[in-house]
């Protein structure tokens, strides 16, 4: 049997399941405000980081991600000769996460782990990562660039865009909207919160400056269509940090929550939240 179910909103609290994009140039602040987007500040935040943006984040709680998939390597034996399976092919083997190192401002040491071992424990429930309200992806434009790297290594391709009939692109798009997918049902389950984080590009239309997230434009429109609100985050004029819902049919920033439709808030979750729950529902 069918059963119908009935929206019914409540803008007394932050709703929860919220998929967001940020995006905007770099030192704009995505990442410092993404970080302590949740009720309990960067206590309840984890962040995915794929290019060291939290570096010089006080109190980030942070994951290092610098692959897609975990890295391979050719087996080798005690003698350094690379072993060869039972029909004279290369054998491979995944490089031990002790030996995938980076480091950090101090000179430390930390793990550098591929986003497929990430979301494994994390739907899986390990308790290191399972705790945070808030889930952040930096970014999503840097996944998106390993994703076509291994698209053109699997179709021997140069560049994309060499692929016929545009599959190379139409790869890479399934495979990102599948990471983004399983990330917002996990949040909606959950009742958690995911953002994306992206630079932002501009481009001419009708001779005007518009401002977009560094994506392709395919991509660019999946994840529009995914998220739930989209925020442009920028320094105004007198040096304060903005995020702008105020988006226009070139623009793709604005918000399916009536509250933030079509405004310019300061940067923070405090403001966000202030706007969300001093709303009053049209009757």
């Amino acid at each position: 049997m069918i059963k119908v179910s009935r929206v019914q909103l409540d803008y007394s609290k932050v709703p929860k399941g919220t998929v967001a994009l940020f995006f905007g140039a770099p030192k704009s602040g995505k990442t410092t405000a993404a970080s302590s987007w949740s009720e309990q500040g960067t206590d309840k935040c984890l962040v995915i980081d794929t290019d060291l943006g939290t570096d010089y984040v006080e109190g980030v709680n942070r994951i290092i991600v610098r692959y897609v998939n975990p890295p391979l390597r050719l087996k080798m034996d005690k003698d350094s000769k690379v072993l060869l399976d039972k029909n004279g092919l290369e054998q491979w083997e995944e490089v031990p996460l002790e030996e995938r190192v980076i480091y950090d401002t101090q000179g430390e040491p930390m793990n550098a782990y591929a986003l497929s071992e990430v979301l494994e424990a994390l739907f899986s429930g390990n308790e290191a990562i399972s705790d945070f309200d808030t889930i952040v992806l930096d970014t999503i434009d840097e996944i998106n660039s390993w994703v076509e790297k291994d698209v053109l290594a699997s179709r021997g391709l140069d560049a994309m865009g060499d692929g016929e009939f545009g599959v190379d692109w139409s790869d890479s798009k399934k495979k990102v909207k599948r990471i983004i997918e399983l990330l917002k049902n996990y949040v909606k389950e959950k009742g958690k919160t995911l953002i994306l984080i992206s630079h932002s590009k501009q481009r001419l239309e009708d001779k005007k400056p518009v401002m977009t997230a560094d994506l392709p434009s395919g991509l660019a429109n999946v994840v529009a269509g995914i998220c739930d609100i989209i925020a442009y985050i920028y320094i105004d004029e007198k040096g304060k940090h903005k995020m702008s819902f105020k988006g226009t049919n070139s623009q793709q920033f604005g918000s399916r929550m009536k509250p933030l439709a079509g405004k310019i808030l300061d940067l923070g979750y405090q403001f966000y939240k202030k706007e969300i729950t001093n709303y009053v529902q049209d009757k």
